[in-house]
C-alpha cells in the first residue's frame, strides 16, 4: 500500500477539561473496562437492553467489535490515529486547529 500506515478508527474519547483530575478518570474508565471484562454476562445484559437490534448475535459481533485492546490502552497506535484523524480533520476545516501534542498529556 505505498509505505501508508493503517490506523484503528477512533470511534470515541473520553473528554475532560484540563482542571479535572486525569488520574481519577483514569482509574475510573480502567477499572469500568476491567469490570465488563471479568463479567461479561453483565456486559452483554446491559449492550442488550440498550441495542436496537434485540438478536443475540449482534450484540456479541457489537461487545468483540467495539470492546478491545485500545478500550484498555491506546497504546501508540491508537494515539497515532487520533491524531492522524484530528490533523486531517483541521486541515480540512472540521474541527478548531489545537496543539495535537496536547493529545498525549
Amino acid at each position: 500500500m505505498g509505505g501508508r500506515h493503517w490506523f484503528p478508527i477512533p470511534l470515541g474519547a473520553i473528554i475532560a477539561k484540563r482542571d479535572v483530575d486525569a488520574t481519577a478518570i483514569t482509574k475510573w474508565a480502567t477499572e469500568s473496562v476491567n469490570y465488563a471484562w471479568a463479567h461479561p454476562d453483565e456486559t452483554k445484559e446491559y449492550v442488550m437492553d440498550h441495542a436496537q437490534e434485540l438478536s443475540e448475535s449482534v450484540a456479541n459481533a457489537h461487545i468483540d467489535l467495539y470492546v478491545n485492546e485500545f478500550s484498555a490502552s491506546l497504546g501508540e497506535d491508537g494515539f497515532q490515529a487520533i491524531e492522524n484523524l484530528l490533523g486531517r480533520a483541521m486541515k480540512q476545516g472540521l474541527v478548531p486547529e489545537f496543539d495535537l501534542s496536547k493529545i498525549r498529556n
